[in-house]
């Protein structure tokens, strides 16, 4: 990190020109997104031991899992659904992918009886738009994650798995968990789904806002075993780093990216969450986190659910 602020704080000292600067930041910025890969692709994984504990064991790990959100801004819950479970999700939205991938209308978008596909990301403006739709929408991502599916309000097209999936996200201790971490009232929102196929184009490190605020909970619906599928990946007590958050802040207003992208973190806490099918991820989004490109030919699905803290 000071090797960092040194290079960047120089830069600017000496880069009086706007353009230089920014274009300067855009290098650097480059860089440690590269060295945060190179070092996830090469560090040694096998034991994630010290972010996890067993769903089944959670009332006896409560503490021990509060403690670990709070203080790395992640906790991942092994076996939190059957294996059943996730691939009834998986096979059900293979099914209506391979209906709507075989359509030539698939470069328009789509609107059925059950579902919208939003492959040109024109009708819907904001998420909350798609998020408060009366149907399931597979939103097709275009820049960043190009070809990405997700899938607002998966409950739609599969009430039955869906309802399974929100025993797990609605679970009392689950919440109360999220709550004791943050030291804020937060409750389950939308359901969405995940499908990356392919995917090597991903967004950097970034947060979804600096403010407390967002918590999002992933559920493994395939398994993660290595870097190759694509894990989320998350830089470890981010969520707490204040003096990263300035820096990014600074930094973004200086160059052309957005002001949650990060210039600025901790590369040697860069972590791929890997984990098998049922495996559930509660992640605080003030954290810093992307997903990790994925390897030709590889898949990774994933349940995810928003909550949202009420405001007073």
């Amino acid at each position: 990190m000071n090797k960092i602020k040194k290079k960047l704080r120089n830069l600017l000292t000496k880069n009086n020109d706007e353009e230089i600067a920014s274009s300067s930041l855009e290098y650097l910025y480059d860089i440690i997104q590269s060295s945060a890969l190179d070092k996830m692709q090469h560090m040694d994984i096998n034991d994630l031991s010290f972010l996890s504990i067993e769903y089944n064991n959670l009332e006896n790990q409560f503490e021990q899992a509060t403690s670990i959100l709070k203080n790395y801004g992640i906790v991942l819950i092994k076996n939190a659904i059957s294996e059943k479970l996730s691939d009834d999700v998986f096979e059900n939205f293979k099914k209506i992918q391979k209906d709507f991938k075989s359509s030539d209308r698939l470069i328009r978008d789509q609107v059925t009886e059950t579902y919208y596909i939003d492959s040109e990301g024109l009708k819907f403006k904001t998420y909350q738009e798609k998020a408060n739709y009366s149907k399931t929408i597979f939103s097709i991502r275009n820049g960043a994650d190009k070809g990405m599916i997700d899938v607002f309000n998966y409950d739609y097209i599969d009430k039955k798995n869906s309802s399974n999936l929100r025993k797990v996200y609605e679970n009392p201790r689950i919440v109360d968990l999220i709550n004791s971490a943050s030291e804020k009232k937060y409750s389950p929102k939308n359901l969405n789904i995940y499908y990356n196929q392919d995917i090597q184009n991903t967004r950097g490190f970034h947060v979804d806002a600096y403010s407390k605020g967002k918590i999002k909970a992933f559920i493994y619906l395939t398994d993660v075993k290595d870097i190759s599928y694509g894990p989320y990946s998350y830089v470890i007590k981010s969520n707490t780093d204040s003096e990263a958050e300035k820096l990014n802040k600074t930094f973004a207003k200086l160059s052309d990216k957005k002001h949650t992208e990060a210039f600025c973190f901790k590369i040697e806490n860069a972590y791929p969450i890997l984990g098998t099918k049922g495996t559930l991820v509660i992640s605080d989004q003030a954290g810093i986190h992307r997903g990790h490109p994925q390897a030709k030919e590889r898949e990774r699905m994933v349940a995810v659910m928003n909550y949202e803290y009420e405001k007073e």
